[in-house]
Protein backbone atom coordinates (compact mmCIF):
# COMPACT_ATOMS: atom_id res chain seq x y z
CA UNK A 1 0.00 0.00 0.00
CA UNK A 2 1.69 3.08 -0.93
CA UNK A 3 0.57 6.54 0.34
CA UNK A 4 1.21 9.64 1.74
CA UNK A 5 -0.29 11.65 5.16
CA UNK A 6 -2.69 14.59 4.08
CA UNK A 7 -0.44 17.51 6.76
CA UNK A 8 -3.07 20.20 5.05
CA UNK A 9 -0.27 22.47 3.75
CA UNK A 10 1.21 22.56 7.17
CA UNK A 11 4.87 21.80 7.96
CA UNK A 12 3.52 20.64 11.10
CA UNK A 13 3.87 17.01 12.24
CA UNK A 14 0.78 14.42 12.65
CA UNK A 15 0.41 12.24 15.35
CA UNK A 16 0.24 8.77 14.43
CA UNK A 17 -0.71 6.89 17.40
CA UNK A 18 -0.30 7.65 21.30
CA UNK A 19 -0.19 5.25 24.26
CA UNK A 20 0.13 5.74 27.92
CA UNK A 21 2.03 2.92 30.06
CA UNK A 22 1.33 5.09 33.27
CA UNK A 23 -1.60 7.47 33.91
CA UNK A 24 -0.77 10.88 32.42
CA UNK A 25 2.42 10.01 31.19
CA UNK A 26 1.72 9.53 27.48
CA UNK A 27 4.16 9.19 24.34
CA UNK A 28 3.13 9.39 21.00
CA UNK A 29 4.76 8.98 17.33
CA UNK A 30 4.41 11.42 15.07
CA UNK A 31 5.82 11.66 11.56
CA UNK A 32 7.25 14.61 9.58
CA UNK A 33 6.13 16.09 5.84
CA UNK A 34 9.21 14.50 5.34
CA UNK A 35 8.10 11.39 6.62
CA UNK A 36 10.16 10.67 8.77
CA UNK A 37 8.81 8.59 12.23
CA UNK A 38 9.77 9.73 15.75
CA UNK A 39 8.25 9.55 19.18
CA UNK A 40 8.12 12.00 22.14
CA UNK A 41 6.71 12.67 25.29
CA UNK A 42 2.95 14.48 25.56
CA UNK A 43 3.62 17.30 27.81
CA UNK A 44 6.51 16.06 29.40
CA UNK A 45 9.67 13.48 28.61
CA UNK A 46 8.47 10.53 29.77
CA UNK A 47 10.67 6.85 29.05
CA UNK A 48 13.93 8.58 28.19
CA UNK A 49 11.82 10.75 25.09
CA UNK A 50 11.83 14.04 24.21
CA UNK A 51 9.23 16.54 25.19
CA UNK A 52 6.66 17.04 22.36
Amino acid sequence: MNGQPDFNNSAQPIDWITFEKESGKALTMQMSWMGRLYECGVDGEWYGAEAC
